[in-house]
């Protein structure tokens, strides 16, 4: 009963603030969409096929990116038809523009499905990203690395390695923002020891990269501690 109820709710909160007719940057109008994708991601909790469907329909209707990417947010987090429907409908329509691709990219590495690193290294190989671009980067792995703490810290250490492979490749493209990937890692200490071993270990093996920059250098040094 508290559950229907409940959704009965969120229905009803998103009817009530579906009238915004224009985007508008009044508090007001940013509060009342924050409340009304809020409760947009609550429904597709229950993994309803009826929400994803009203999820997709939102995503392709939808007058301003605020609610676009909610709506495509939602989708990212489920492994539904409507997901994969709802990223290739995005791409296809903003794929000229190259701010907007940005968030595509980022929503699929912040993305809490089980698959979702295999699906990056799949990014890291579309027409539209580029390692040598650093917005794309930062949409990409960086959203991931900084990000995605449930999957980059998970316990196989595959975030940790994924992590420090891109940064021994970035280190010969732009040390800079190898350097700034790195800092991922800053709080590595405060985990369990389990996790402690690998990520020492991903941190160590951008260490003993040949010719590493003086800037991965100096973090990475003192992420260790040495």
């Amino acid at each position: 009963f508290l559950a229907a109820n409940l959704e009965s709710r969120f229905i009803e909160t998103i009817r009530l603030n579906d009238d915004l007719e224009y985007f508008s940057n009044a508090p007001v109008a940013v509060g009342r969409r924050s409340l009304k994708n809020n409760c947009l991601s609550y429904l597709l909790e229950l993994e309803k096929i009826e929400n994803f469907d009203d999820c997709l329909n939102r995503l392709k209707k939808a007058n301003n990116m605020t609610d676009a990417i909610a709506a495509l947010n939602g989708l990212s987090n489920f492994d539904y038809p409507q997901r994969k429907e709802g990223l290739t409908w995005f791409r296809n329509k903003w794929k000229r523009e190259e701010l907007v691709m940005d968030k595509w990219f980022t929503v699929q590495a912040l993305s809490r499905l089980d698959h979702t690193l295999d699906s990056l290294r799949d990014l890291t190989k579309d027409e539209y990203f580029s390692i040598k671009n650093p917005n794309k980067v930062r949409a990409l792995i960086g959203a991931f690395c900084h990000g995605n703490m449930a999957l980059f810290h998970q316990k196989t250490g595959e975030g940790y390695a994924f992590c420090a492979e891109n940064i021994k490749v970035l280190d010969d493209i732009n040390p800079q923002i190898a350097a700034r990937l790195s800092r991922a890692f800053d709080q590595w200490r405060k985990f369990d020891s389990d996790r402690q071993v690998l990520a020492q270990k991903a941190l160590e093996s951008v260490l003993n990269k040949n010719g590493l920059s003086k800037d991965t250098y100096e973090v990475i040094n003192k992420t260790l501690g040495n």
